[in-house]
């Protein structure tokens, strides 16, 4: 339990925060295969979560000359339905967002043999990811389109029956995502025709990801230009 803002503050005689505005609940679809399973994978790791109070509020609403703003962020780490695409493009290959993802949940929504398979992939994979980019968080690899792009490439092929690498190449891997990364951002904000002068590989990632990202030609050419340079760590020896 714990005291009201008002309350705690008046202890120390600092004025309390503005009374918090009623939010308007977003409506669920209960039924949908979606939020079933969202609710079913809550269940199972229902022991590893934690209550936080101040991820109470995980919509805020702001106004903005008389029209009304709603901006959802998720407070979970993973949410439901981005760990659903990836698997999907993990078990069928890179799709459009969304596309056929209700279909996938009904296909598997009363058995899903890959189940054990996937969990160990993903786990290995994530693993390693935390090794090579331990900072993760502050790079654009935290962003959805990036982390989709760089969590494929680590699955896809004979990559994953690789991991762990050596440090050694855990370096070389941190350095060069780090720096395309720093390369990707300065040309997001440069404008098209400037970005002549970056790298091939780093303009036509930038395109692809500013625009119409989550579409499958545009996921594919992300996949290809970070398994250029990547492709050598992977590599035998």
């Amino acid at each position: 339990m714990l005291l009201k803002d008002e309350t705690q503050l008046s202890l120390v005689e600092v004025p309390p925060f503005a009374k918090r505005q009623r939010i308007p609940l977003l409506p669920i679809d209960t039924s949908s295969p979606a939020q079933r399973e969202r609710v079913r994978l809550e269940n199972k790791y229902r022991e590893v979560f934690e209550q936080r109070m101040d991820w109470r509020r995980l919509v805020t609403c702001e106004s903005k000359k008389g029209s009304m703003r709603m901006n959802c962020r998720m407070a979970a780490l993973f949410h439901v339905e981005f760990i659903s695409e990836i698997t999907l493009a993990f078990l069928h290959g890179p799709k459009n967002k969304k596309a056929n993802l209700e279909k996938t949940y009904q296909l598997y929504e009363t058995k899903f043999d890959e189940a054990a398979n996937v969990e160990d992939v993903f786990l290995k994979v994530l693993g390693e990811l935390a090794q090579i980019l331990p900072n993760l968080r502050t790079t654009r690899w935290r962003k959805k389109s990036d982390f989709y792009t760089l969590f494929l490439v680590l699955v896809f092929g004979a990559h994953v029956a690789r991991l762990p690498v050596t440090a050694e190449k855990r370096n070389k891997a941190r350095d060069i995502l780090l720096e395309f990364s720093s390369d990707v951002d300065v040309a997001v904000t440069t404008n098209v025709p400037g970005r002549k002068r970056l790298s091939n590989s780093v303009a036509r990632y930038a395109n692809a990801v500013e625009r119409s990202a989550s579409d499958l030609a545009s996921r594919r050419t992300r996949t290809e230009m970070l398994e250029e340079l990547l492709k050598a760590i992977f590599a035998q020896g």
